[in-house]
């Protein structure tokens, strides 16, 4: 029932990226000469600093994802599944959604290998979403500071504190939060974070 909804906005959402970045300069200068002149400066070098944010934890995200899609790819043709690579790229679309990630493929199909009786592949599949997990979950951290020009430890703060402040939208705003607060504290007083 929601999915012509999802449909909808997602086209939305394509279409005004599309707009934003074709007309990116006449709506960046429309906002900047409403301000006053002298914060025109720092507030032009935080939406810069902003917007390269932005792109590089995109770029990083798509690097898990594509990190998880070999992984199960591998996994799976070790397991000697059927589809596996079909089965590996609807695990990472499914890496998109929030919290739960690969966990919507495998843990629904680990209970149906255990109710047909087919331990083995369900206790190795199993497995196989354990590494899955916590690869990404050592490696999450460390990419998206690495693409933030963030410290690791202060990513790791800001993605939990963005999660128990924002639920799982706090995931992206957190980090996002402290590149902007980087940015203000760089062009206003030259202090490094």
């Amino acid at each position: 029932g929601s999915l012509p909804e999802f449909f909808i906005l997602l086209i939305i959402a394509l279409m005004a990226t599309y707009f934003f970045s074709r007309d990116k300069e006449i709506i960046s200068h429309t906002l900047l000469s409403a301000m006053p002149v002298s914060w025109r400066e720092r507030v032009s070098e935080v939406f810069s600093t902003l917007g390269r944010a932005i792109i590089r934890y995109l770029r990083a995200e798509v690097l898990l994802i594509s990190l998880q899609m070999f992984q199960s790819i591998i996994g799976l043709l070790i397991l000697r599944v059927d589809y596996a690579l079909t089965l590996a790229v609807l695990i990472g679309i499914a890496d998109l959604l929030p919290v739960v990630g690969p966990g919507t493929v495998f843990i629904p199909w680990v209970i149906i290998e255990f109710i047909m009786g087919n331990y083995g592949l369900g206790f190795a599949l199993l497995i196989l979403y354990a590494f899955i997990i916590v690869l990404r979950q050592i490696l999450q951290p460390k990419l998206v500071a690495a693409s933030l020009g963030l410290y690791p430890l202060a990513t790791l703060i800001a993605l939990y504190a963005g999660l128990k402040l924002f639920g799982i939208w706090g995931l992206i705003i957190g980090p996002l939060s402290l590149v902007v607060l980087k940015a203000i504290f760089r062009t206003g007083q030259g202090v490094k974070f």
